[in-house]
């Protein structure tokens, strides 16, 4: 899986998350709903975009709260209903999300998967009034996601879309993809976009910087060898 971050002036921004491989592209689509204390203190529930190869929502900050004082969780459904059977949270109570960090599936403050109303709301770091925060997630339906909690100062330009070249069905050995991401207007200055990808899981990885031409920013990942999975789940 790879996973573009969209970052402002530090370490801030967006992610897009894909799941690609030397010979196919695949992804699933399942969390659908956030839920959360983060905006001013009452837990509220949203709808998340779904981007295509990641799910999105992007919240503004009313009021600050202390490290570990707000809550926040993955679920299925929509906002109006939301469906807590299934949902992606930590195992258990008293994990604290991290900001501004990717968060790979083995971590136990992410989204991991549970069923059976199981698992504990996963809790937030300091929340600042006036910040924008990104929460960002996979789509794998039967399995832990990886994800992102990312803060700004300011609101990072929206990412509209995330395109490969080749297609899903025609990408082959020794190919390397080529990524185009469209985003609702041109990154501001100390804006930055880069897709991470890793073949091992994110044990290791790699970052690779989109170069944007207006609010068109393309890049290449490059093919490894021959049924080389670039990938995680």
């Amino acid at each position: 899986m790879t996973c573009l971050c969209h970052n402002c002036k530090t370490v801030k921004g967006t992610l897009v998350l894909l799941i690609l491989n030397c010979c196919f592209f695949t992804a699933f689509a399942q969390p659908s709903v956030l839920g959360t204390q983060l905006v001013n203190g009452s837990y509220t529930t949203y709808d998340l975009v779904d981007l295509g190869n990641f799910r999105q929502v992007r919240l503004l900050a009313n009021n600050s709260a202390g490290s570990g004082s707000r809550n926040w969780e993955f679920v299925t459904g929509s906002a109006a209903s939301a469906n807590y059977s299934t949902n992606w949270r930590p195992y258990t109570s008293g994990n604290t999300l991290s900001v501004n960090n990717f968060i790979p599936v083995s971590y136990a403050n992410g989204a991991r998967y549970n069923t059976g109303y199981g698992g504990a709301s996963g809790l937030l770091p300091v929340i600042t009034t006036g910040h924008y925060y990104t929460f960002n997630v996979g789509e794998l339906s039967n399995a832990d996601n990886v994800m992102q909690f990312l803060e700004c100062n300011f609101n990072p330009v929206a990412i509209s879309t995330v395109t490969q070249s080749p297609l899903l069905t025609a990408v082959g050995s020794n190919a390397p993809v080529n990524i185009t991401i469209t985003t609702a207007a041109a990154p501001a200055t100390g804006e930055y976009i880069f897709v991470r990808y890793s073949a091992d899981g994110f044990v290791t990885s790699t970052l690779v910087e989109a170069t944007f031409t207006g609010n068109i920013g393309t890049l290449t990942i490059p093919c490894l060898a021959a049924g080389t999975t670039v990938a995680t789940g």
